[in-house]
């Protein structure tokens, strides 16, 4: 029982005054929502304004070319993808440009193949498909993908077609330099050098991407659907200032719930009008979906729930895209024909119960895979490979093993060419995509985020893989998954009508704004049932000493619970409504169960620790240059930006000052160890922090690596050494200065290099991999713990095969290093400030 109650945070007066009751303020509380304002626009989409279109970088250049075919009637291909995201998004713009168009012949449409062709946009297919369409298009459009596509583009743009990217996904190394809200196109080129520096950047005319914006901006969690709504309003906008959009929010409303989009500012208040469309919808498609997912509930009167999206129609649309082409799912969010789309709708049902079907034989395989191997047990992270399960399958199974064993599963399947491809699945708390890349040596390809990722090796790779990411996990989350954080604790008794209604008020839950997890104590289970496949628990729960019981239900419950509701219980679970009878009735959805153990508490949140030093926050400072009068009072640590002569700048391994005995962080270190070592490097009396992103601080891959390449060829020259060598800061040992007399010969020793990394706000880690990588390119090579000149110094990298070959596995890895720098510059700034140093800063 790994569960922590969340701290319970008092609402303010006016929070009190805008909502129904002060269970509801005190969960909007807890939540960050404080003021009257913030509350009445999360509450109701009618007190909330949201951001125009054109807010978002590229929408009215993306309007600006679509309006231009139409009004030189040229042809249009959207291309889209096989997810429900991809789905909604690809019918959405089809749909608006069918209506604006002078001829729906003028539009053109398509969705890869998830297993023929995977995601985005491949050449050899683009091209394909370009041979077979006619008119030929003129102009292409992806919609939830595109952003890292620079093979497709490429081939498109040759093929004469202008490009429109809209997507939502992280944005590649080519946007490192991008600066937020601002539009990153460049001049069109198609010259290799130009392409593997700039990726689509120098491809399309017009790229549409929420990560293009600051985190902080209401539309920066909207999914691809979401962005195509965007450029659709503000294209019928410039075409007729008078209409709306909001006929398609319907399709809005389907993909951010399926996508698991955070529910925040912008994407909450698309998602609650789109919920209040689909009710109403006029698609016939889309109508006989929702008639075939929930044939129990009276959706036209009733409305739809997020829930109803999440759990009956997004399964649906993902398992065409699993078992077949995510195509079928477009035609019947287009098509016009009811019995055509009443057939459509019964064979989603049909795929989707093959889906299941499918997915517990993998999931029952798995489990005889790990039972066989009990050396999974000390694993952090679990992989299973075997030889022909469906790989559009296989991300379900994953997330089936993560429930059961709660450690983050990796699902393989052997390919005959002697390949293992499959997908990740993660815990709270553990970043599963970061652990995959840290491995990037040992993989054919990987991509993915926190909770999720995919991946590609080589069979004979598959036992070192295992290891390793275990052994990842394990070093990026010491502590294991975090526990399941308690929004409340009720007694049964206290869900009386009036907590139902201040619970319902938070609806539309989902991403962002979960259900409110319930804890409730000595409770009496009984008369437990099993579902007839073994899989579901359901029960009846009451208070001890009181008559009235709860309905409880709990989905995929884990084998032997029975057993433990033969004694008292405490019990986490969701106050759910069941929609699907003819009378709304209340249950409990339960997310955990235990026995009472007098000798076990669930101890709330720990409060926030403090520190020995006081804490100024300058991170919303507009100073950009250091100050002078602050010069004989303060130590700083700068790295990366330009001391002037005197001051003293605070090394990571400092261990002592002379009389400073406060701290200016002016520049953001990189890393936890590297703020941990300043907060610690002696007793301060207070600490300054203006966390600047440092300039002089290279993360960008060819800008590390020109940067210790010249200063090896400084330090080896004995007549020109490295800048900043020869001066020994204050505190430091001498052995660390870097100057001639600590080199053996023309050898540089690790200390040196790691203290180049430290001048330039760099981890060891990438001042390891770089050299790795010069190694690898004999530019140099190590003995001991010496960087002696290669070979090929002069030449500098090579470009031949064998040399490339070696270097693309480092260059992964220096990737991930150098976003892991930029991640943390991003975590100081976004989180609050006293709670993070004093938890750095804690022994």
């Amino acid at each position: 029982m790994n569960w922590q109650l969340i701290p319970p945070v008092a609402p303010s007066a006016e929070l009190l005054a805008v909502c129904q009751g002060p269970l509801l303020a005190r969960l909007l509380a807890q939540r960050g929502i404080v003021d009257a304002n913030s509350a009445k626009g999360f509450l109701n989409p009618d007190h909330y304004t949201p951001t125009p279109a054109g807010d978002m970088v590229g929408v009215v250049r993306a309007a600006r070319m679509l309006r231009q075919c139409l009004e030189r009637s040229l042809p249009i291909l959207v291309w889209g993808d096989f997810d429900a995201d991809g789905q909604t998004s690809t019918a959405l713009l089809v749909s608006a440009l069918h209506e604006l168009a002078d001829e729906p012949a003028l539009v053109h449409w398509h969705i890869p193949h998830r297993v023929k062709d995977n995601h985005g946009v491949q050449p050899g297919v683009l091209t394909d498909l370009l041979s077979q369409l006619s008119p030929r298009p003129a102009l292409i459009i992806t919609c939830d993908t595109g952003i890292d596509a620079v093979e497709g583009l490429k081939a498109a743009r040759q093929a004469g077609l202008d490009v429109i990217v809209t997507d939502h996904h992280a944005l590649p190394p080519e946007f490192d330099d991008h600066e937020p809200g601002t539009d990153p196109c460049l001049p069109p080129s198609n010259d290799d050098a130009d392409l593997e520096r700039w990726g689509i950047r120098c491809l399309a005319g017009a790229i549409v991407n929420p990560q293009l914006m600051s985190a902080e901006h209401p539309q920066a969690h909207l999914p691809g659907v979401g962005v195509a709504f965007l450029v659709v309003q503000q294209l019928i906008s410039e075409l007729d200032p008078t209409a709306t959009a909001d006929r398609f929010l319907d399709l809005v409303a389907v993909g951010i719930v399926a996508d698991m989009a955070d529910q925040k500012a912008d994407t909450r208040y698309w998602l609650q009008r789109g919920l209040v469309q689909l009710a109403r919808t006029e698609r016939i498609g889309l109508e006989a979906l929702l008639d075939e997912s929930l044939p129990r509930v009276q959706w036209r009167k009733t409305g739809i729930r997020a829930e109803h999206i999440a759990f009956q129609v997004a399964p649906r649309l993902n398992a065409v895209s699993r078992l077949d082409s995510a195509e079928t799912s477009v035609e019947l969010l287009l098509i016009r024909d009811r019995i055509q789309a009443e057939e459509i709708a019964r064979n989603l049902t049909l795929l989707n119960e093959r889906r299941k079907d499918e997915s517990a034989r993998i999931a029952a395989t798995t489990r005889n895979l790990l039972a066989a191997r009990p050396e999974h047990d000390s694993l952090h992270c679990l992989v299973i490979a075997h030889r022909g399960w469906h790989p559009g399958l296989l991300g379900i199974a994953a997330s089936r093993i993560v429930e059961e064993t709660g450690k983050p599963s990796i699902v393989l399947t052997i390919t005959e060419e002697g390949v293992a491809r499959g997908s990740a699945r993660s815990v709270d708390g553990i970043d599963i995509g970061r652990a995959i890349g840290r491995c990037s040596d040992l993989l054919l390809s990987h991509g993915g985020h926190a909770g999720a990722a995919g991946v590609r090796l080589e069979v004979d790779r598959l036992e070192e893989f295992r290891r390793r990411v275990s052994e990842e996990v394990a070093a990026l989350h010491g502590d294991g998954p975090s526990p399941r954080r308690v929004d409340l604790e009720l007694r049964l008794e206290d869900l009386h009508p009036d907590t139902r209604r201040q619970l319902e008020a938070l609806e539309p839950t989902g991403a962002g704004n979960p259900q409110p997890v319930l804890l409730s104590r000595e409770l009496a289970g009984e008369r437990p049932v099993r579902s007839r496949d073994g899989k579901h628990l359901f029960f009846s729960v009451r208070q001890a000493g009181h008559r009235f019981a709860f309905q409880a239900k709990w989905f995929n419950a884990p084998p032997g619970m029975e057993q433990v509701l033969e004694g008292p219980i405490n019990l986490l679970y969701h106050l759910a409504l069941d929609t699907y009878r003819r009378h709304r009735s209340f249950f409990l959805l339960v997310r955990d169960c235990a026995s009472v153990d007098p000798h076990r508490t669930i101890a709330p949140e720990s409060p926030a620790q403090t520190t020995p030093f006081t804490i100024e926050d300058l991170r919303a400072s507009p100073l950009t240059e250091l100050p002078n009068d602050a010069r004989e009072a303060t130590a700083w640590y700068a790295a990366g930006a330009a001391l002037p002569e005197g001051w003293i700048s605070v090394p990571p391994a400092l261990k002592g000052l002379n009389d400073r005995d406060s701290l200016t962080i002016w520049t953001a270190p990189p890393s936890r160890k590297h703020l941990k070592e300043l907060l610690q490097a002696r007793a301060w009396s207070s600490i300054a922090v203006r966390a600047m992103e440092p300039q002089g601080t290279p993360l960008e891959i060819d800008h590390v690596v020109e940067l210790f390449k010249e200063r090896y060829k400084r330090a080896w020259d004995s007549d020109s050494p490295a800048p900043n060598d020869n001066h020994q800061q204050d505190g430091a040992s001498p052995s660390a200065t870097g100057t001639p007399s600590a080199m053996d010969s023309s050898g540089i020793p690790d200390l040196i290099q790691e203290r180049w990394a430290a001048e330039w706000g760099l981890t060891r880690e990438v001042m390891q991999i770089t050299r790795a990588l010069l190694q690898a390119n004999e530019f140099l090579h190590i003995t001991g713990d010496l960087a002696l000149p290669g070979p090929d110094r002069a030449q500098g990298t090579r470009n031949d095969d064998w040399h490339r070959r070696k270097s693309i596995p480092l260059l992964a890895q220096l990737r991930t290093a150098l976003h892991e720098i930029k991640a943390f510059h991003a975590l100081l700034h976004r989180e609050d400030l006293t709670r993070h140093l004093a938890a750095v800063y804690s022994p």
